[in-house]
């Protein structure tokens, strides 16, 4: 029984050891490739762009192997804050007054993409595989947009997680607009994520590409706005699938979403979006 016990606390400490030691995720500014006009470079942000030795593996260092032609670039809070300053003030104001950190992100990873171009993708992801074989969809024009389309369980948008897009791309300026006028006017809109989420992105290439029929899986043809949709799973991995091979997890650490979810629910932006807490007052 004691045999017992001892094995399983070891094993605990041996999976626990990685989240004790601490890992600094980097920030460079290098020259980068390009592919169609978008710029092979990913945008990731944490608060503090120290973390855990098991995200860095998981959440880096795959990313770093898989896509060794790629840069990465990870943007702590104050540098998110930042850019955001020199981009626009509008934006910036949205930016202050959102309280949801979720809701913030959503905002400036539209910016930061709009002003650069390359690839976002959120900082819990584990990738399967590179990013080779998903931008290849990109086409010889002006414009062009990869994502996700999202469950119908989280409102059936584009799923902001994951985003491919050209630099100056109207899709993603009509969603800055649409998040900066509904928080100046504390706008709560009819879905959780319609404020700044995938159900307002969505909403924003709608108006974009003048057309109100639901977006598929695959190419969506709208001529010079034509753009690609993988399939987002629900789930609590939440993975993210083209043609049914796994691209990437949204999430490395299950029991961390789960708390999260469980535990710190009140703190989460479903509790202040139906509690009406979204806004500060500035």
């Amino acid at each position: 029984m004691y045999l017992l016990l001892l094995i399983v606390l070891v094993r605990l400490l041996i999976y626990l050891y990685p989240f004790t030691v601490t890992e600094k995720l980097p920030y460079k500014i290098q020259q980068y490739s390009h592919h169609n006009g978008i710029p092979l470079l990913i945008h990731r942000t944490e608060n503090n762009r120290y973390t855990n030795r098991k995200m860095f593996t998981y959440c880096h260092k795959k990313w770093v192997d898989l896509n060794p032609l790629y840069q990465i670039r990870w943007y702590s809070a104050n540098q998110r804050e930042s850019f955001l300053k020199e981009f626009d003030v509008n934006a910036y104001n949205a930016y202050k007054t959102l309280k949801p950190g979720a809701f913030k992100t959503d905002l400036w990873r539209l910016c930061i993409l709009y002003q650069y171009g390359g690839i976002y993708v959120d900082a819990h992801t584990t990738p399967f595989k590179s990013l080779e074989s998903i931008i290849k969809y990109t086409r010889n024009q002006e414009h062009n947009f990869i994502s996700a389309l999202d469950c119908k369980e989280a409102g059936g948008g584009i799923h902001n997680g994951f985003m491919i897009s050209s630099s100056k791309h109207p899709f993603l300026m009509q969603c800055i607009n649409d998040i900066v006028k509904n928080v100046e006017t504390h706008n709560y809109t009819d879905h959780t994520l319609g404020v700044t989420g995938p159900v307002c992105l969505s909403r924003a290439i709608h108006k974009v590409v003048n057309n109100k029929n639901d977006f598929r899986v695959g190419y969506n043809y709208y001529g010079q706005f034509t753009f690609y949709l993988l399939k987002f799973e629900w789930g609590i991995s939440q993975y993210i699938i083209d043609k049914g091979s796994i691209v990437m997890s949204k999430k490395y650490n299950i029991l961390e979403y789960l708390n999260s979810k469980v535990i710190n629910k009140k703190k989460g932006y479903n509790y202040m979006w139906k509690n009406k807490l979204l806004y500060e007052d500035l």
